[in-house]
């Protein structure tokens, strides 16, 4: 699945370059217009879905509950995402300032390399500090929300449902499973590009991101792959809303551990409000769709 993911975006990123050379202003002007459309076809169309990161960061900060016993935990993700962080701008910045002044504008070059640079240290922080520290509470949070609305039945009863969701399609869900991680190392020079091409670096990434926060929430139903993408595929532009907002906050130096745990606290009270509307009780037949399309063609030809 990682090779056919990678190789058909590196495909799609090879024929958009060629289109690019041939006519750039016409290429610029397009590209421009998809991402326009793309982001308001992504608000009308999430639901309100957008508002679920910042709705679990306002509910994790007046629940003491939840933040108390794993504070020490965020404290210490907190300090080596500074490390991390620190160390990157330290020894990345002023490389890669130099090759996108020269590339883009000395301008420009400056705030493009923050981002840059601020996107690498998200991917080193979370590879590292998820496994050594948040990772394995996080599903612990997801849990405890569902249980003080209502839904401790669904929780306790996960186990006697055998689990039908493999770890193949649970792992396939990981925002950096080889193939997410493959797609976000693809994307990032689209955010050498001037202001659309962060905007289209948060969109590809966003529906990755967004879907991989309900991971528990799938486990917990039950579902196979099939079940799941039958859920997902009418809520594309609902978890593109939520991954774009969660990634955009996860952004913020020091503290992205900080909201990570906030943007599950968020994904929870989203399926919380999934199961009391009846939306989770029967998932339509729905053929799934190959998986590993082209992430960039998503940009193109996908609608959210």
């Amino acid at each position: 699945m990682v090779f056919t993911e990678t190789k058909a975006t590196v495909a799609e990123l090879r024929q958009r370059g060629s289109e690019f050379k041939q006519n750039p202003k016409g290429f610029a002007k397009e590209v421009g217009t998809e991402v326009v459309d793309q982001v308001s076809g992504a608000w009308s169309s999430s639901r309100g879905a957008y508002m679920y990161p910042l709705t679990g960061l306002y509910y994790f900060l007046n629940h003491p509950q939840l933040y108390k016993p794993i504070g020490g935990t965020l404290v210490k993700g907190a300090f080596a995402s500074l490390a991390i962080t620190v160390a990157m701008f330290f020894f990345t910045y002023l490389p890669q300032m130099a090759v996108l002044s020269l590339i883009v504008t000395p301008f420009l070059g400056i705030p493009a390399a923050i981002v840059l640079v601020l996107i690498e240290s998200w991917l080193v922080i979370n590879v590292v500090v998820k496994s050594v520290f948040l990772g394995p509470l996080q599903d612990d949070l997801f849990d405890r929300v569902l249980t003080d609305h209502g839904l401790k039945h669904l929780v306790e009863n996960a186990p006697k449902k055998g689990n039908r969701v493999s770890a193949a399609v649970k792992k396939s869900l990981d925002r950096f499973s080889p193939a997410a991680i493959a797609q976000y190392l693809i994307t990032l020079p689209l955010t050498f590009v001037p202001v659309v091409g962060p905007a289209i670096f948060f969109l590809i990434n966003g529906r990755k991101m967004g879907q991989s926060f309900h991971a528990r929430f799938f486990q917990l139903k039950g579902w196979t792959a099939e079940d799941v993408h039958a859920f997902e595929e009418p809520r594309k532009g609902a978890y593109t809303a939520f991954g774009a907002v969660a990634l955009l906050l996860q952004l913020i130096p020091v503290v992205s551990i900080f909201f990570t745990a906030t943007s599950t606290v968020g994904a929870a009270l989203w399926a919380v409000d999934i199961e009391k509307k009846g939306e989770g009780k029967q998932v339509p037949a729905i053929a799934p769709a190959t998986l590993g399309a082209a992430a960039i063609g998503g940009i193109r030809n996908t609608e959210l």
